[in-house]
């Protein structure tokens, strides 16, 4: 019995070393549900354990040195566990004598076959935690996504308020040296009124002075206008009686020239026959020559 018991602590520790050295690295491309220790068979419930650490160890690599080490640890108290339990049993039968040995074999059958399904229970409740750690690493990652991305946008957002600042900033410059060469302007252009005005103050005396003198000036010429306007009147007066003494004397000169000109017209007729009679009496001399 003692030697049998202890075969069975060997086998379930050869076991758990296979499992841990063998088919770990090995649950990606393998999937088993069952497996043989000397005639009893695992239940499925194991294979859902290695489907759990296969996904535990595509998914946490980060976790996976953690998760390991934990398991290990866990493995390894069980392991004392059991051969601690084991140790006990062998004791407790040889303590126990001949009479119940049949049913002390029978209990430890029971319990040894306990032992597989309250490890794959274990193990199946380490897989959820784990599993369960897995969601909330993956939410916690997702929060840190949502947290980096919105920290890019507030960062993007901030850099453009930046720079829309300094634009901001730079305009109102901007403006300010332009309202300020404005103010100057327009200071400038005040102070050129001014003199301006003063100038033209000064040019509307000059020219109200002027205006006064060429008022008297004004004054002076009409008087003398006026003065003009009467002594022309008279010599207006004395240029008519001229003229109408000089017409009068035309019109006589005018008709003696006129009884002149009949008086030659009538002389220059009686030369124009006289010459006539002069030229007849020289063709009658010559004819009488001739004859």
């Amino acid at each position: 019995m003692l030697t049998f018991v202890r075969f069975w602590t060997a086998s379930l520790r050869q076991a758990a070393i296979f499992s841990k050295t063998f088919l770990q690295p090995q649950i990606r491309s393998e999937s088993w549900d069952s497996v043989d220790y000397e005639g009893y068979t695992r239940p499925a419930s194991h294979s859902l354990c290695l489907s759990h650490q296969e996904e535990e160890e595509e998914w946490g690599r980060s976790f996976q040195s953690g998760i390991g080490s934990t398991s290990s640890l866990c493995t390894e108290e069980e392991e004392e566990e059991e051969e601690t339990r084991f140790s006990s049993k062998p004791e407790a039968a040889a303590g126990g004598g001949a009479v119940g040995g049949g049913e002390n074999y029978e209990g430890d059958d029971e319990t040894s076959m306990a032992e597989p399904a309250t490890f794959c229970r274990r193990r199946s409740a380490r897989s959820s935690q784990t599993q369960q750690l897995k969601e909330e690493n993956a939410a916690l990652r997702r929060t840190v996504r949502e947290l980096q991305r919105r920290a890019e946008v507030n960062e993007r957002r901030a850099s453009q308020l930046s720079e829309e600042l300094l634009q901001r900033r730079r305009q109102e410059e901007k403006e300010a040296q332009d309202l300020e060469s404005m103010v100057h302007s327009v200071e400038q252009n005040l102070h050129l009124m001014t003199r301006r005005a003063v100038k033209a103050e000064n040019a509307v005396s000059k020219l109200k002075a002027e205006l006064q003198q060429l008022q008297a000036e004004v004054d002076s010429l009409r008087a003398e206008n006026n003065g003009l306007k009467s002594m022309e009147s008279q010599v207006v007066m004395t240029m008519r009686q001229n003229a109408q003494v000089a017409s009068d004397y035309l019109n006589k000169m005018a008709s003696h020239a006129h009884s002149s000109i009949r008086q030659l017209l009538g002389e220059a007729e009686t030369l124009r026959l006289v010459s006539q009679l002069l030229q007849s009496i020289d063709k009658i001399s010559s004819l009488n020559s001739e004859s």
